[in-house]
């Protein structure tokens, strides 16, 4: 917390506009000074690799944007790391625009989305090939490649160290690392992360994704690979929803109205990415983005621990109330399906956590302090989180399996112990998140010298992915019979293959 509120602090002794000449220029001509100069409507910045995985992990993003400055370098997720050659050559040989980059691409191998402005409002070019709509496209303004992906999965690289608690050892992604992959065994201790069929936005100067809240209420962690972009954020709840009926998909581009700047002034966050930048932001609020140059970012979506984060996450599907959407609803049917790899990777999580005491193993990018504290606290956020999903999600509440709901007399012995009462984890009611993230502060101080050299060699070993099969008197639908009477899903890490008998599973929409 100190860390992050000293860079917060020097974040704010100069505006966005005086960071440097290039930027001034590219930040001319687009959003207004002032909004972009209001130190209120700052992301929270961290500086190293710890502390950004400290936010990712445990921290709540429905009201935050939290960016590391640098942070491709120091998670070796560069634009070489990240990018294959034919991508990168693309770039190299295009000028300003989506279009010109896409052009240089292998089309038969690859697709996406491709969005234009018409009249302040971003639609959809529609119809035949990619080949066919980027032709259509070479007329239109300032269009945006959305969702770049291949169309054939691909085998993965190191299939036994795959951090996706969603989908297989196939992915669809152009991209040769991700972000969940530099986190290692921790990515697994979430409820979510999909890694699969994460695809990729490029946009020129002056395109963007239009306004718009994601179907799913998760979150999204991005590496903004190339180029500069603006990202604007908004309240939850009543003020996100008035936004997502009245302006879905309008465009921020410049000039803008003086309803769009009025719009902008109410923003929860305003966030200058420039090249290198890894951040989190919540997809269930919401968000706009404007390139400012010639840009490319990858967004992988997650679901985390946090009970803040699970608690909009569950409040995806909502068509009534301060969260509730008209148009962009998630069917139903989908939903359940989302919510079956939650059951799934809470069985992976109970297995792991019933099964030994010793927590992920892999976390080289991640000091080895960090490291120390986040195996204590993300056993109790399991616990935690199987409790207040069990109480407050009646799908998930009959579709838990016996494995997991033993996590909940786990926890009740848990809750006896004062240790635990006193750590700051348990509760979380003050400042969202950042409880945790002290308590995990005050770990990493209090094993930085007994565990620092030990835990950096133990963070190099593997995991055991072994499941553990137990029981509990708590009656529950197990795992196989839910499996029976739903829809299959896909399998967890660490487990056996399930195929999904019904072909490719659709693809919740979207980010932006």
């Amino acid at each position: 917390e100190k860390m992050s509120k000293v860079d917060s602090e020097s974040s704010s002794s100069s505006s966005l506009t005086a960071s440097s000449s290039l930027t001034a220029s590219l930040l001319a001509d687009t959003w207004p000074l002032e909004v972009l100069s209001d130190p209120r409507l700052r992301p929270l910045e961290v500086s190293t690799a710890g502390e950004f995985a400290l936010h990712v992990l445990l921290a709540s993003h429905v009201d935050e944007v939290v960016v590391l400055r640098g942070g491709a370098k120091l998670f070796d997720l560069t634009l070489e790391d990240c990018l294959p050659l034919w991508f990168r050559s693309a770039l190299r040989k295009s000028t300003t625009t989506a279009l010109d980059v896409l052009r240089k691409l292998p089309l038969e191998k690859i697709k996406a989305n491709l969005e234009y402005s018409e009249n302040g409002v971003q639609r959809e070019v529609k119809g035949g090939s990619l080949e066919e709509r980027l032709e259509k496209a070479s007329a239109l303004r300032d269009v945006y490649v959305c969702e770049l992906r291949r169309v054939r999965s691909r085998q993965r690289t190191h299939p036994q160290k795959r951090c996706a608690l969603m989908g297989s050892t196939r992915s669809k992604t152009i991209l040769k690392r991700q972000i969940a992959r530099s986190f290692g065994d921790f990515a697994k201790y979430t409820l979510a992360w999909d890694d699969a069929d994460d695809g990729i936005f490029v946009g020129g100067r002056g395109a963007g994704k239009g306004l718009h809240v994601d179907q799913v209420y998760w979150s999204n962690v991005g590496n903004n690979l190339i180029g500069h972009k603006l990202l604007a954020t908004f309240e939850k709840g009543h003020v996100s929803s008035a936004l997502h009926a009245e302006m879905l998909d309008s465009v921020f581009s410049p000039p803008l109205s003086l309803e769009k700047i009025k719009v902008l002034k109410s923003a929860k966050r305003i966030v200058l990415l420039k090249p290198g930048d890894l951040f989190v932001v919540s997809g269930g609020v919401a968000h706009v983005t404007l390139s400012l140059d010639l840009n490319v970012t990858s967004y992988e979506s997650l679901v985390t621990l946090n009970k803040h984060n699970l608690a909009h996450f569950l409040r995806t599907g909502s068509r009534d109330g301060p969260y509730g959407m008209k148009r962009g609803v998630m069917p139903g049917d989908e939903l359940d399906d989302y919510k079956d790899h939650v059951v799934d990777a809470l069985h992976y999580l109970a297995g792991k956590i019933m099964a030994s005491s010793s927590l992920p193993g892999r976390a080289t990018l991640i000091d080895a302090t960090t490291t120390v504290a986040l195996r204590e606290v993300l056993p109790d956020l399991v616990r935690q989180a199987v409790r207040f999903l069990y109480d407050n999600d009646r799908y998930l509440r009959r579709h838990l399996t016996s494995r997991t709901t033993r996590l909940l007399d786990d926890l009740n012995n848990h809750l006896k112990d004062e240790h635990l009462n006193n750590s700051g984890i348990i509760c979380c009611s003050s400042t969202p998140g950042h409880d945790v993230v002290s308590a995990v502060s005050r770990r990493r101080r209090k094993h930085h010298q007994r565990h620092d050299d030990e835990e950096e060699e133990e963070g190099e070993g593997e995991d055991d992915e072994g499941d553990v099969a137990l029981t509990s008197s708590s009656s529950s639908m197990s795992s196989s019979s839910r499996r029976a009477t739903k829809r299959p899903v896909s399998p967890s890490p660490g487990g056996p293959h399930r195929s999904s008998g019904r072909g490719e599973e659709k693809k919740p929409k979207i980010r932006a």
